[in-house]
């Protein structure tokens, strides 16, 4: 029992002398305790809300690439991907990286991007859909027409209008 009594004094001794110390190492604790229990708590509304977000845009669950160079009909991968088992929907794109010129007023912009061709068909496109801030959605119109959607915050950074 004194040997306790001992190591408490001096425990109190050295708390008394360092309570600047004490006090940042606790609040430090406090933070990140509050931090990991705020994002903790996230974690089931962060998980909802992706599934959610993929639902709503009919998200892919596998996307396959050629590689670089490599040619094949449209099609022919297509109706394979319609044989195997488990797929409910297949859709091809054609996704090449580019300069984008958005120079206006004057002002030089030009940026890399990426130009991705979607089938606007029956309403497409029915997978990876695309979800827009501002302007129109594609229509069955614009097939074969140079028409494009810029990523928002892009747009909104350069302050393009629709």
């Amino acid at each position: 029992m004194r040997q306790i009594q001992f190591w408490l004094r001096w425990s109190w001794r050295d708390l008394k002398a360092r309570w600047l110390q004490v006090l940042a190492i606790g609040i430090i604790i406090a933070l990140g305790t509050g931090v990991f229990s705020g994002f903790g708590g996230q974690k089931k509304w962060r998980i909802h809300s992706l599934d959610e977000s993929y639902d709503r845009l009919n998200t892919y669950d596998l996307r396959m690439t050629l590689t670089d160079g490599s040619y094949l009909e449209k099609q022919a991968l297509v109706d394979v991907l319609h044989d195997v088992s488990g797929v409910t929907g297949v859709e091809s794109r054609l996704i090449i990286a580019t300069q984008v010129d958005a120079s206006q007023d004057g002002e030089t912009i030009l940026v890399q991007g990426e130009i991705v061709g979607v089938d606007v068909a029956e309403g497409g496109p029915h997978i990876n859909q695309l979800y827009r801030n501002q302007g129109r959605n594609f229509t069955e119109d614009d097939n074969g027409q140079n028409v494009a959607i810029v990523e928002y915050k892009f747009a909104k950074h350069y302050d393009l209008k629709p």
